[in-house]
């Protein structure tokens, strides 16, 4: 401020002396000043820009000194992103807003198991056995080449139609005409079946006579499990459903319904019965 004529001029106080102050270098009141958020500048009078709370109070031995520049220093700022990738989680964030759920580790695969040599011996013994019970079975049952049944269509027919007829001649009979019947069954039968109807033919004829019974004979269906052989002597299994209708006075009695194994045999072109077993 310039004295005015009514005045008189001030003397100039004498600048103090700092030790180690200098125009570049900043204050221990700057850099407080400067890290605690306040700022100071120097007017032309010397006087600082303090809070307000310091206000209106005079700094002592700054009076009347020049300005200082402020010099501000920047400390370098280590800067750590706060974003963190969307799914991950923390012990301290807790679960994930994004998934469903908390997180489940992923099962560890246990080793391979490995097979017991022990099971796998087993198997092809038990496997040795089926063979073995499969080759003694078709060693004793006739091949497909021995038995004709399954591929001689022909004298498959030939047998079973034979077979119908020589087996309702031995089981049909009637009380009026057994002279006819015992021929007819005669010509059926050979071998041990032909000894056994003459053994038995004379007490049958007495039964029949006196009962005056008689019976009809159908073959109800017939099946051939063995043909071997071709021509006189060829050999066959027929095994028939059979059913026998019993009259007394050619009134029906009763009704059978047997089911018989025949053991057919050729002789010369007719197919006779070699023996009679149940079935």
């Amino acid at each position: 401020m310039a004295p005015t004529p009514n005045q008189p001029p001030r003397k100039r106080r004498p600048t103090p002396k700092v030790a180690g102050h200098t125009r570049a270098a900043r204050s221990d009141a700057d850099e407080v000043a400067t890290e605690s958020g306040v700022s100071l500048s120097k007017s032309d009078d010397a006087e600082v820009s303090v809070p307000a709370e310091e206000r209106g109070a005079e700094t002592p031995g700054l009076e009347g000194a020049e300005p200082t520049p402020p010099t501000t220093r920047t400390r370098p700022v280590s800067r750590v992103s706060t974003l963190r990738p969307s799914g991950t989680q923390t012990g301290a964030d807790g679960p994930s807003s994004t998934g469903s759920g908390p997180s489940r580790p992923a099962p560890e695969r246990g080793p391979a198991k490995k097979r017991n040599p022990l099971l796998l011996t087993a198997m092809l013994a038990g496997v040795a056995v089926l063979l073995g019970i499969a080759a003694v079975i078709l060693a004793f049952r006739p091949g497909l080449g021995e038995n004709r049944a399954f591929v001689d269509q022909s004298a498959t027919t030939e047998l079973i139609g034979q077979s119908q007829e020589q087996i309702c001649a031995v089981w049909g009979h009637e009380h009026t005409d057994l002279g006819g019947w015992a021929k007819r069954a005669q010509n059926a039968l050979t071998g041990d079946a032909r000894k056994e109807f003459d053994e038995s033919l004379k007490t049958q004829r007495d039964l029949i006579t006196q009962t005056k019974s008689g019976a009809e004979c159908r073959v109800d269906a017939v099946g051939v499990t063995n043909l071997s052989g071709a021509g006189d002597g060829a050999r066959a299994t027929v095994i028939a459903n059979l059913i026998i209708s019993e009259t007394q006075n050619s009134i029906a009695t009763n009704s059978l319904a047997p089911r018989v194994q025949f053991a057919m045999v050729k002789e010369g072109d007719t197919w006779r019965i070699q023996g009679v077993e149940p079935f």
